[in-house]
């Protein structure tokens, strides 16, 4: 018994998502959590409403602008594709400065270099 699936299919658009929210629940997860319980330590739900939308929005919105954009953005990710290999090592050398800068507490170091408090 073969079963094959159509590209563009119901079926196709069921599993990506279902692939794709299994991919990022380790990652959405515990920011997520984290806006929960400040928006259930709230005293107005309304409050609590609030910080659920700007999450929402902060998901909703660069899926958004990719999707308007779509035929522009195969050309983006033709270009991101073949640059992949300078971003993970771009992306490695910024995670393992911040590591860095957590482990010998001096953090503050970035947050002030990208305009925080």
């Amino acid at each position: 018994m073969d079963f094959e699936i159509k590209k563009g299919s119901i079926v196709s658009s069921f599993l990506l998502g279902v692939s794709l929210a299994l991919g990022w629940t380790p990652c959405i997860s515990p920011i997520l959590s984290s806006v929960l319980m400040l928006a259930a330590s709230r005293k107005s739900s309304l409050i609590g409403a609030y910080y659920l939308l700007v999450y929402s929005m902060g998901l909703l919105i660069p899926f958004l602008i990719f999707s308007m954009f779509i035929n522009k953005s195969k050309t983006f990710s033709k270009f991101i594709m073949q640059k992949s290999n300078i971003i993970k090592i771009l992306a490695g050398v910024i995670l393992i400065l911040t590591g860095i800068l957590l482990f010998t507490g001096k953090l503050y170091i970035l947050t002030n270099l990208l305009g925080g408090y």
